[in-house]
């Protein structure tokens, strides 16, 4: 029986039957009951489940709703009964499992998972370590976060791009701002170059979109070319100060770096427009998209009626200000309009 917050029995039976035949039916996985076969398994059963509960977005999944604590559970018996009957669950599952876990954000979970990893003899890899630094990072757990990474050099594992990523992901959500700045030395001496992917990061941890364009010329330097969520990034920097100016600039810096500007980057212009108060200004946005061929998603929508909306606030107090001015006219003179400034004034005056 379904109920709010429960996955509807029929969605549920297509997910198991999906995941089933997702380890049966895949030639990759024709060993059976194979460590990789388990791995998959787990990961398709649960992230896809993971992703129905409630019909809420990743992100927006807590770690202490029930519906996840209950998969968390789920997962840790359905490994061990994976094993009793027979199924080879080595580094792959358990991985995994700690990649669904870090998902979920049960960083607690995931840690032990990986402890058990190393009881049973395993030794996890750089990946496995992946998944636990982010699952810190998910929460923003700076302690766990520097413990796992402490725990992953000390076994000789040379961390990859992708560790410093989730580092640097795990320390902006904790508040450590300054030390993300510092990550570039610290890949440089494991022999890694920043990649586009670790510079958006860390765009998103600016304030301004001088700070913004700053990163942007450091990546042009070490010979990084941006993408287009780059440029996202940049623009939300600009929409947040209600800066259009520079939201046009970054639109216009689009062209030049070779990057088709997409429905997203023209609604965060919109944005910047509508924080600016220039209503006008949003509808002439609009019809630069149509005459673009873009076509506006729901963000957009949802864009041009809060600035519609502010427009008719703006209209009703002005309107309201007008009135105001004209009854003080009446009752009180010229150029005592500005006296009035609460409704008990007006009503006073009207007496």
């Amino acid at each position: 029986m379904s109920g709010p917050g429960r996955l509807p029995a029929g969605a549920l039976r297509r997910s198991m039957r999906w995941a089933y035949s997702s380890v049966h039916q895949d030639r990759r996985y024709d060993s059976g009951r194979s460590d990789s076969a388990a791995a998959n398994y787990i990961k398709h059963k649960y992230k896809l489940h993971r992703n129905e509960i409630k019909g809420k977005r990743l992100w927006e999944i807590k770690a202490s709703s029930r519906e996840v604590m209950d998969q968390g559970r789920a997962m840790i018996g359905e490994l061990r009964s994976m094993r009793g009957a027979g199924w080879e669950i080595g580094p792959l599952a358990y991985t995994s499992a700690v990649s669904v876990f870090a998902s979920y954000g049960l960083s607690k979970w995931a840690h032990r998972l990986v402890e058990e990893m190393i009881a049973d003899g395993m030794n996890p890899g750089v990946e496995t370590f992946n998944s636990l630094v982010w699952a810190y990072a998910e929460n923003g757990e700076i302690r766990g976060l520097q413990a796992a990474w402490a725990q992953m050099r000390s076994r000789d594992l040379v961390p990859d791009a992708i560790s410093y990523n989730v580092l640097m992901m795990g320390l902006l959500r904790s508040g450590h701002r300054h030390v993300a700045f510092k990550m570039f030395e610290l890949m440089r001496e494991d022999g890694l170059e920043p990649d586009v992917q670790f510079y958006n990061t860390l765009i998103t941890a600016c304030d301004t979109a001088e700070e913004g364009w700053a990163v942007v010329h450091r990546m042009k330097q070490d010979g990084v070319q941006p993408d287009q969520f780059t440029f996202y990034f940049l623009l939300k920097l600009s929409a947040r100060e209600g800066d259009p100016r520079s939201a046009e600039d970054t639109i216009r810096q689009l062209a030049s770096h070779r990057v088709s500007p997409t429905s997203s980057h023209w609604t965060i212009l919109l944005s910047a427009y509508r924080v600016a108060g220039d209503y006008d200004a949003c509808l002439r946005v609009w019809e630069r998209m149509k005459d673009a061929g873009i076509k506006p998603n729901a963000a957009t929508l949802c864009e041009l009626f809060r600035a519609q909306e502010m427009q008719d606030i703006s209209q009703r107090r002005k309107e309201g200000d007008e009135a105001a001015a004209r009854l003080a006219e009446a009752h009180l003179g010229g150029g005592s309009g500005d006296c009035l400034k609460t409704a008990s004034d007006l009503e006073a005056a009207a007496v």
